[in-house]
Parts: C-alpha cells; sequence; structure tokens
C-alpha cells in the first residue's frame, strides 16, 4: 500500500497534506536516482545505507538490493551509519530501530538535522510495527515504514518509491 493510503486507513486529517508532500519527494527522488539493473559500484546506482546490528539482516537486505542493481554500504548501527553517511551521501537510509549505540530514531533526528543529510529519505525497516510505531515514526519524518520480515520484492519496490 502506498503511504497515502495507510495515511488514509488510519482516518488522519493531514492526508492530503502528507500525500502531496510525499508525491513531491517520490517525483523529485526518482528524477535524480532511479535504480539500474545494470549498474556497478561507482555508477550512477541508487546508494542505499543498509543499517542493522544483525549481520544476518544487513547480508540478506544488500543481496536483495544488489541483485536489484542497487548500490549498498552496510553500517552496523546508527553511530556507524552517520560516520559513513557523512563521508558518502546515500540516496536512501534503511534502517532497523531498535539498535545498540544509537538507535533508528536518534540516527533519523541527526540525519535531519545535518545539512548533509537533511534531504535523505529515510524507511524504517523493523520489527516494531504497532500502529503507535509507524504513527510515531511518520510524525517524526520517516518516509517509509517496512516491518521485519520482509517480502524481497516489497523491499525493493518500496525503496525505490
Amino acid at each position: 500500500a502506498s503511504k497515502a493510503g495507510r495515511t488514509a486507513g488510519m482516518g488522519m486529517e493531514f492526508e492530503e497534506a502528507a500525500a502531496a508532500s510525499l508525491a513531491e519527494r517520490i517525483t523529485r527522488f526518482l528524477a535524480v536516482s532511479a535504480p539500474r539493473a545494470s549498474a556497478v559500484e561507482g555508477s550512477d546506482a541508487t546508494h542505499v545505507l543498509v543499517v542493522d546490528d544483525s549481520a544476518s539482516y544487513r547480508a540478506g537486505v544488500s543481496r536483495c538490493l544488489e541483485s536489484a542493481g542497487f548500490r549498498v554500504t552496510t553500517a552496523e548501527h546508527g553511530l556507524d551509519a552517520l560516520g559513513k553517511a557523512m563521508r558518502e551521501r546515500p540516496d536512501v537510509v534503511l534502517t532497523d530501530v531498535t539498535m545498540p549505540v544509537m538507535d533508528g530514531w536518534q540516527l533519523l533526528r541527526i540525519l535531519q538535522a545535518r545539512e548533509t543529510t537533511k534531504g535523505v529519505p529515510v524507511v524504517f525497516l523493523t520489527t516494531l510495527d504497532s500502529e503507535a510505531d509507524r504513527i510515531r515514526g511518520y510524525q517524526r519524518g520517516i518516509d517509509d515504514y517496512i516491518p521485519k520480515p520482509f517480502v524481497p520484492a516489497e523491499l525493493v519496490a518500496r525503496v525505490c518509491f
């Protein structure tokens, strides 16, 4: 379901504004960073920063995205991700929420506050999937919310919007 569809399903009054804002962000994002199936590292492939404290999840998400033509960088926690994002700005950050050192909420807040990363779309990939968790995420500025476990084809579709 689209973000606008999920928002409408919640019966929130900000549905139209959120949908318009999302549509504008998606249009801008796709105009400059649509993935290419034949892309290789160093090319203009969409660069996704995958952040998860689980090595197996990082590996699985990386394989899924790389096979779809994305260029992937991984990080074990938010602080590691922040350093990598400062060295090379990703096109999208796909992050877990519950992690040691720096969690996804802290990472989101810092990415939004830094001039060099404030426009980077942030997608939560997490086991925290209650309605309250999703609403909190959208209110704080995440671009999408994908519950674990994920379906690979859906992950690819939602990361490239």
